[in-house]
């Protein structure tokens, strides 16, 4: 008897002749970056998640060039994709690491303003840093320890599939375009004018003899909820429906009753609900990893062995240059911006 023989993975290599950093894939990836980061800055003010885009920068930009194929003289490619998602998806998460998500806007809000040109040099500092940051990073997480990223891994996946199957994964990527105009649309008409959609349904119900309509105890006609909903899955989603229905539809009323807060709306009971909720959820984050002590202590051989990646770095031309320009930029826009605020 013969030996079965092993299974071979093939997986496709680029040619020697095609280029990878072109300027239409960084350009379509600046222009679906721009999207993505306004989007994740709205959505991340509204439910506090963000979404990285890689996929949904893929996707549209093999659907941009599929469709309008006579833009190109030459085939749009995997690699040339890769590029374009890389670079929309830097952007997308670019207003959260420069603090537009959450600390720039509390602080507009409490009478502290930032200058717009403090937040672009801000910006560009934070961003100068995280690549001198990945370069140090680099070898010992991808290239020695090769550690699997989920999402880098899902975004190659995807990739190799659209072109190896461009019918299917156009037809998806138009699908893709489609719910986008039809959000928009729903919208529009919630929003807009004219005005058909409400913006949300009340449940109509009661609690302790207080009705929870003070408290907007109801459903939000807002596609952007609904997908994040999908995307997080239905154990998640009913998780935090739970956790909405006892803050709001339980406690709330407790607090009206033992006369904690003196009516029940929502401006009087958020303050009593948020800061167990954030003290909660700083426990469930942190308990685990107190829990597992072993990732801990991988995670401090692995700072050590850091040290050598540094010096490499330092040794490299300009390499300490760029990584003291970026620390510079960095220490004086934050001296500046502080000194404004007080």
């Amino acid at each position: 008897m013969t030996a079965a023989p092993a299974e071979i993975t093939i997986k496709p290599v680029p040619m020697a002749d095609e280029r990878q950093l072109t300027a239409r894939a960084l350009l379509t990836g600046c222009g679906i970056g721009a999207v993505l980061a306004a989007a994740n800055v709205y959505t991340g003010l509204k439910i506090s998640v963000i979404d990285g885009g890689s996929i949904t920068a893929a996707l549209l930009g093999f659907a941009l060039f599929a469709t309008f194929t006579r833009l190109a003289r030459r085939p749009y490619t995997a690699i040339e994709n890769n590029i374009t998602q890389t670079t929309a998806s830097s952007a997308a998460i670019m207003g959260f690491a420069a603090g537009l998500g959450g600390p720039v806007p509390a602080m507009e809000m409490s009478g502290r303003h930032f200058p717009a040109w403090g937040l672009v040099i801000w910006g560009a500092s934070l961003a100068l840093l995280g690549i001198v940051a990945a370069a140090l990073l680099r070898r010992k997480l991808i290239v020695e320890d090769r550690l699997p990223f989920p999402t880098g891994n899902a975004t190659g996946s995807l990739i190799e599939t659209m072109f190896a199957a461009r019918a299917t994964a156009l037809r998806r990527a138009r699908l893709l375009l489609g719910a986008a105009l039809f959000a928009a649309a729903v919208t529009w008409f919630r929003d807009g004018r004219p005005k058909i959609i409400p913006e949300m349904t009340l449940f109509g119900l009661s609690a302790g003899g207080l009705s929870l309509n003070a408290v907007s105890f109801g459903m939000s006609w807002s596609p952007m909820v609904m997908s994040i909903g999908i995307m997080m899955g239905l154990r998640a989603a009913l998780s935090m429906f739970a956790g909405a229905s006892i803050g709001w539809a339980l406690l709330a009323p407790w607090l009206v009753h033992h006369h904690v807060v003196a009516k029940l709306d929502y401006p009087s009971c958020l303050s009593w609900l948020v800061w167990p909720g954030l003290g909660m959820l700083l426990a469930g984050s942190v308990l685990p990893l107190l829990l597992d002590w072993r990732p801990i202590a991988r995670a401090a051989r692995d700072l050590v062995g850091l040290a050598a990646a540094r010096r490499r770095a330092a040794a490299a031309p300009g390499g300490a240059g760029v990584l003291g320009a970026a620390l510079v930029a960095i220490g004086v826009t934050g001296v500046v911006l502080v000194a404004r605020l007080l």
